[in-house]
């Protein structure tokens, strides 16, 4: 499925490089309307600006509301923006949240700095993931080495509750939701704190869980958040395992599927110099989600 990538849909743009968006393809019959899928990688407060953008460019080549496609994978960040078009928020909205604008659809937005800031609280004075590192031990050729070493982060102690508050204010705006989860199909991706293994929820076969404690669980960067407790378990940010977890999407039955990936790069980044004005100040202090 990933044989094929389309190069011609360029022109969407980094500070530090040109990366393309790059798309899987088949050929569909003529009888059906295409499959299309989209995957939203983690990146940060820098990434989702920088997905914010490419998603308005990419928007002018689907033939459909990105919020519309067959399927949205979302990680990390990236699980932010997937739960914001999931629930009816559009890309144009999008991109105005990110040049400062306030939205009534988003009315916790203003609230999310106070889960982030420049530095993380300290961490408690205990190893993130015992059961992790047992895990490992047990069986070394099925877990990831770096998820693997986020077991020996030290355990975080932020906390995500108002990204938790957005992600209910939006799908309260949701009039087709069901049981707290967007009705078109979305995964939202986060890795088990105690297996190292990846969990799709929303995914069949995932156990149900609200769409905010999912995004949340994405988002819970391991030494500066908490895990989230879901269902009896602890989840901690998906990137941990995959910045995109694009390899998911091979047998869901797509004809395209869009790849936003800001961690993502064709070259090296070697850039010429660091910065003179802090991110913060480019994104205009507002942003999508801490993660």
């Amino acid at each position: 499925m990933y044989g094929l990538a389309v190069r011609g849909i360029t022109g969407i743009r980094s500070s530090r490089s040109e990366v393309p968006v790059r798309v899987s393809r088949r050929r569909v019959p003529a009888a059906r309307s295409r499959r299309i899928g989209l995957v939203l990688g983690a990146g940060g407060v820098l990434g989702a600006a920088w997905t914010a953008g490419a998603l308005a460019a990419l928007q002018e080549r689907v033939d459909r509301p990105l919020g519309a496609v067959d399927l949205v994978v979302g990680t990390s960040a990236g699980s932010v923006l997937a739960a914001a078009l999931r629930c009816g928020v559009g890309v144009d909205q999008i991109v105005e949240h990110q040049r400062g604008s306030a939205l009534a659809e988003l009315p916790h937005l203003s609230q999310l700095d106070r889960d982030g800031g420049p530095l993380p609280p300290l961490p408690r004075l205990r190893i993130g993931s015992p059961r992790l590192l047992a895990s490992t031990a047990l069986a070394p050729h099925r877990i990831r080495p770096w998820v693997a070493a986020s077991g020996l982060v030290p355990q975080g102690r932020g906390q995500l509750r108002y990204l938790g508050a957005l992600v209910e204010a939006i799908l309260a705006q949701d009039t087709a939701a069901v049981a707290g989860w967007p009705a078109r199909e979305t995964w939202i991706v986060a890795v088990d704190y105690a297996t190292g293994h990846r969990m799709a929820f929303g995914r069949p076969g995932a156990p149900p869980v609200p769409l905010a404690d999912a995004v949340v669980a994405s988002c819970s960067i391991p030494g500066w958040y908490e895990p989230k407790s879901v269902a009896g378990r602890r989840y901690v940010d998906g990137g941990v395992c995959s910045s995109t977890s694009l390899d998911l999407v091979a047998k869901a039955g797509l004809d395209e599927v869009y790849v936003l990936a800001p961690m993502a790069s064709y070259l090296m980044d070697r850039p010429c110099r660091t910065p003179s004005v802090p991110a913060s100040a480019w994104l205009g202090g507002v942003h999508l989600g801490p993660c």
